[in-house]
């Protein structure tokens, strides 16, 4: 296996999930996120596979993780999910191609190279590959995480392509916990026909909606993107390693007034009338 270089960052170092858990706290709280990043290559046919590890270097990952078709392995949606999560647990991200069928592929060559993960996840087309990937792996992961999935192809016309994208969610066995991010305003998952789907998945599945997200994760104004994707990528990982099975979705939201991300609490589910956390702080004040 190629050697592999540590990114030159000042951030102690955990020898146990309680010394990982002690520094991601002494980060945060110093306003850094992640503990420690490290860039390597695993090998792939005749090439390898750029990936990252965010967070301690000496425990195995929580979760493997993949970017979309629109954007790489440096996209700010990518980095800030894998910061904000490696401050809980951490998180391999690998770069793949546009090709769906190959980036499956890579999933097996990370996995296979790697200490196993609890979980697979992406966001866009990188979730729709851990999908796929989830259910050929010799050991399957026990959950996903999918942000942004795109249950319609893009473009104007947003066509369904059941098979492809809606089948491969309802054939996930029911020891598969499945976590889905998605945003309000996205033009590819609309929720309620992912409310739809989620009805007929023999998985578990729980719900994050971002609320004023649209595919790609941008909020406005735009200086709370970041946040936002932070607070996404820390509430996955907690979700990863506690969850609750009779509250299945929350709601997440930026406050223009408090210039902060505020999260609901986990719910039993997801109702059409459900106010914004936002919303809720203000009528609390009144």
């Amino acid at each position: 296996m190629p050697k592999r270089k540590r990114a030159a960052q000042a951030s102690p170092k955990a020898n146990s999930e309680e010394d990982a858990a002690k520094a991601a706290t002494e980060l945060k709280e110093n306003g850094d996120v992640a503990p420690l990043k490290d860039d390597f290559e695993v090998p792939y046919a005749d090439k390898t596979i750029t990936c990252e590890k965010h967070g301690s270097q000496d425990i195995a990952p929580s979760l493997v993780f993949t970017h979309g078709a629109g954007g790489g392995l440096g996209a700010a949606a990518v980095q800030d999910f894998a910061k904000g999560f490696a401050a809980v647990a951490p998180v391999i991200c690998f770069k793949g191609n546009m090709n769906l069928k190959s980036r499956v592929k890579m999933f097996h060559a990370v996995v296979e190279d790697q200490d196993p993960a609890k979980a697979l996840g992406g966001r866009s087309m990188g979730a729709r590959a851990a999908v796929m990937a989830a259910v050929e792996l010799e050991k399957p992961p026990t959950a996903l995480v999918l942000i942004s999935y795109p249950l319609t192809a893009g473009g104007k016309e947003q066509k369904r392509q059941p098979e492809g994208r809606e089948q491969i969610l309802v054939d996930l066995p029911e020891e598969t916990d499945v976590l889905f991010v998605s945003g309000d305003q996205d033009s590819q998952c609309d929720l309620e026909l992912l409310a739809e789907i989620r009805g007929k998945m023999k998985a578990k599945t729980w719900l994050v909606e971002v609320k004023g997200a649209d595919h790609g994760m941008t909020v406005k104004p735009k200086s709370a993107v970041q946040s936002i994707g932070l607070k996404t990528g820390q509430i996955a990982a907690e979700w990863l390693s506690s969850r609750d099975e009779s509250k299945q979705y929350c709601q997440v939201a930026w406050d223009d007034e408090q210039s902060a991300v505020l999260c609901g609490e986990w719910q039993e589910q997801s109702v059409s009338d459900e106010e914004p956390p936002q919303s809720q702080r203000k009528r609390r004040k009144k």
